[in-house]
């Protein structure tokens, strides 16, 4: 398994999903202690690079809710889903 990204870029992440969507994001991790939260996305987005994760950020910028980590991997790598990747194929 691949080392977790910095704990600071999980910071980074988790400031800027709250600053683009607001309580509604960190209601979703309500109970949750902040630094067991970053270690979590640090963790989970190991192996991510930076670009990866710009890409995931930017491509939050037109959704109207605020994504679960898993969604957001998603974000960061969209052309793993078979249908994107099929439409890239066709083009």
């Amino acid at each position: 398994m691949n080392a977790p990204i910095p704990l600071t870029w999980a910071t980074k992440i988790i400031e800027r999903m709250h600053l683009l969507y607001g309580a509604a994001f960190m209601r979703q991790w309500d109970g949750l202690d902040k630094a067991q939260m970053v270690q979590a996305w640090a963790q989970e987005l190991s192996g991510f690079t930076g670009e990866e994760i710009a890409a995931g950020l930017n491509a939050c910028r037109t959704r109207p809710y605020a994504p679960s980590l898993p969604e957001f991997m998603r974000l960061c790598r969209p052309w793993l889903e078979p249908e994107t990747a099929f439409r890239a194929a066709v083009t």
